[in-house]
């Protein structure tokens, strides 16, 4: 998903900018249109009420994310993850990548993620809310096989944003 809408704003110019605090939102764009990302579905409040903001809520099961994050955090380049870097007091001053690393088998590194970053995700999951006619909910596996792009076209018509083109935001899917 992060890639289509990167190419949705190269191939269409529409400005696209991480929001998850209010005073973020003073960068927003003033007119047309504009992605705004939470990568952990924290929005602000301020941003929900508006009633010209869509929102598309992407599920994916928390099994597969423990499963893909344990792998990804054992090998992820420090810059990207800051967390990852972060000497910790209470990993005896390793860090995150590095405790997980030196654990010996498979079911530590993901009994260690179960508890750690995995439970803060979770979380973050669990806290999304998921009123209002502005959202819809669209779970990562079926756009994973949705070959055609029909459930995003669907979403995107129905969401109705002027200057942002269906077909061309579809075709690069």
């Amino acid at each position: 998903m992060r890639r289509v809408l990167h190419e949705i704003k190269r191939d269409q110019d529409v400005p696209l900018m991480q929001c998850n605090r209010a005073a973020k939102l003073e960068k927003a764009a003033k007119t047309g249109p504009q992605i705004i990302v939470s990568w952990q579905s924290t929005f602000p409040a301020e941003l929900r009420a508006l009633p010209h903001a869509r929102f598309l809520h992407l599920i994916r099961d928390p099994r597969d994310v423990l499963l893909s994050g344990m792998r990804y955090h054992r090998k992820a380049p420090l810059g990207r993850e800051k967390f990852l870097a972060e000497k910790r007091d209470d990993l005896g001053g390793r860090t995150y990548q590095g405790h997980l690393n030196g654990l010996p088998t498979d079911m530590d590194h993901y009994l260690f993620e179960t508890h750690s970053k995995h439970a803060q995700s979770v979380f973050e999951m669990l806290a999304w809310g998921r009123s209002g006619a502005s959202t819809v909910d669209l779970r990562y596996e079926d756009l994973s096989t949705d070959v055609y792009c029909v459930q995003l076209r669907e979403i995107l018509n129905n969401f109705a944003i002027k200057g942002i083109y269906i077909d061309r935001a579809c075709h690069g899917f």
